[in-house]
C-alpha cells in the first residue's frame, strides 16, 4: 500500500493485516518503486494512491509494469483528472 498520507497508509495496513495479508506500507512512491526494483517477484499486488507529491501513483505503476507486466495494480484516489479509465486500461491498471 502506497499513500503519501501516513494515517491512510497505516489504517489500510492494519485493516488488511486483520484479514491475514502480509503487507508493506509506504508513504513515498519513489521509495516504493526502488523497493520493487530490488525484487519485482516478491509482490503479488500493488495498491497505490494516484495523487502524491513528486512522483504520482500512475508514474510509479508504469515503472513497475515496465519490469513486470503481469503485476496487478489498484490505483485509488479521492479525485483525479490526470488519467482516464481507457488510459489506465491501456497501461494495464
Amino acid at each position: 500500500m502506497i499513500d503519501d498520507e501516513e494515517a491512510i497508509a497505516s489504517m489500510v495496513k492494519a485493516q488488511l493485516q486483520r484479514y491475514g495479508y502480509d503487507l508493506v506500507s509506504m508513504t513515498d512512491s519513489g521509495s516504493a518503486l526502488s523497493l520493487f526494483q530490488t525484487d519485482p517477484t516478491c509482490f503479488d499486488l500493488i495498491v497505490t494512491d494516484q495523487t502524491m507529491p513528486n512522483f504520482s501513483g500512475l508514474e510509479m505503476a508504469q515503472g513497475m509494469l515496465s519490469l513486470r507486466s503481469d503485476l496487478p495494480i489498484i490505483l485509488i484516489s479521492g479525485f483525479s483528472s490526470k488519467a482516464t479509465e481507457s488510459e489506465l486500461q491501456r497501461i494495464g491498471i
